[in-house]
């Protein structure tokens, strides 16, 4: 799916936000933390900060436990959640 240019970055932050969780329901950890970063990279304080992204990347930290990848790594430091 192509998202218009002319959308705000709130809006495609959100969605990519979405679009990650629902990755994440379905197992595809890699899809959803590579969505995750496009919409940190879209929309960087929305994201940090939302409860919703803290969660899923709490979850991949889960996911992962004590071998958490660099890139999961980074993003959670960023977040304030490791």
């Amino acid at each position: 799916m192509h998202l218009p240019k002319d959308l705000q970055a709130s809006r495609a932050g959100y969605h990519h936000l979405d679009h990650a969780r629902g990755l994440l329901w379905c197992g595809k950890r890699d899809d959803a933390l590579a969505a995750l970063e496009r919409a940190e990279k879209i929309a960087p304080m929305l994201i940090r900060n939302h409860p919703m992204a803290q969660q899923a990347v709490r979850t991949l930290l889960d996911l992962e436990r004590y071998s958490y990848r660099e890139r999961i790594r980074r993003l959670g430091t960023r977040m304030h959640i490791l």
